[in-house]
């Protein structure tokens, strides 16, 4: 195939170009003509653009022009797929071999990287890129910046009637090591949701406990406990980077908290919290908000919220007890 001339509307917005692409492709290898558009901001000078145009990758290199930008594009890879798997995207293909790659590593060991990925299997840097975000997306890999990909070990975190409800005891059982960085205790009025939760009078206060946990020393959770204070005084004293909050109630303040209940969703994670748990961007993760009490006291003692990543832990929830 030939070069496709590609035209873009632009207009100039602080020293760059707002442009809208679109770029018409006849892929002679598969007798397919596709269309395909993108929105990105240019640069006023060359740049190379990368887009999945129909069953082909093409490369764009956008050069300025009188008009505003005018784009050359030609084919850089075919797909190559299998004749009865013509609709799956090339990248999807990838991502398949490669899972079955992890699954014969184990968790911490570095998976291919981009490059070697395009050594490997002659894709494009676009496709090779795509493949291991969609492993990300599976919660089989983790991808640290600066250090590469590898195997996402996760921690299975059981809820049922005969575990704990302590999170660094569920990653010990799992046999990872769990670890915890002390962000802020504070004693406050609780929010109306905390309030009913831990059925408090309105003139009562609480401990809040911020913390950011780890597992195998990589960043796993995010989130604050909340305690009515009057059955925790001094708790501040007793707090500190890898302190077990059960342990402290337990074996400080003779409480045994039990699970009352507790409730797991797949969220967005906010904005500010994706930083503590070493994300870019607002993927998916665990919300896990569970209350605990003690049936000795009668009361509700803790109202934990927390944001969990979910290529790091997997939930398991038991009904009953095993016979």
């Amino acid at each position: 195939m030939g070069y496709a001339e590609v035209h873009a509307r632009s207009a100039a917005i602080s020293g760059t170009r707002d442009a809208w692409l679109a770029v018409l492709v006849d892929d002679e290898a598969h007798r397919n003509v596709g269309v395909g558009a993108a929105h990105s901001t240019l640069s006023s000078t060359t740049a190379d653009v990368h887009l999945l145009v129909g069953r082909c990758s093409v490369v764009m290199t956008t050069r300025p022009c009188s008009h505003g930008l005018m784009a050359m594009a030609q084919p850089s890879e075919p797909l190559r797929t299998a004749p009865d798997a013509m609709s799956e995207p090339a990248y999807l293909a990838l991502a398949d071999q490669l899972e079955a790659l992890v699954a014969t590593l184990a968790p911490g060991d570095r998976v291919p990287s981009e490059h070697q990925l395009i050594e490997a299997h002659s894709v494009s840097r676009l496709t090779a890129r795509a493949a291991l975000q969609e492993l990300e997306h599976r919660f089989l890999v983790r991808r640290v910046r600066g250090a590469g990909t590898f195997v996402a070990r996760r921690i299975e975190h059981r809820i049922g009637p005969d575990m704990p409800p302590s999170g660094s005891e569920a990653v010990r059982r799992a046999g990872g090591v769990p670890g915890s960085t002390l962000h802020s205790v504070r004693t406050r009025r609780p929010t109306a949701a905390v309030r009913d939760a831990l059925d408090l009078d309105p003139d009562e206060r609480i401990v809040a406990i911020t913390r950011a946990g780890t597992v195998d020393g990589l960043p796993a959770s995010y989130g604050t406990s909340h305690i009515p204070a009057e059955l925790v005084d001094g708790i501040a004293g007793h707090m500190a980077d890898g302190t077990s909050i059960y342990s402290t109630l337990r074996d400080i303040y003779g409480i045994e908290p039990a699970r009352l209940w507790a409730r797991a969703e797949m969220v967005a994670v906010p904005s500010d919290v994706a930083p503590h748990l070493g994300l870019e961007g607002r993927p998916l993760v665990w919300w896990l908000e569970s209350c605990n009490h003690d049936p000795r006291l009668g009361r509700p003692v803790e109202l934990s919220q927390s944001w969990m990543r979910a290529d790091v832990y997997r939930f398991v929830v038991e009904l009953g007890r095993a016979e």
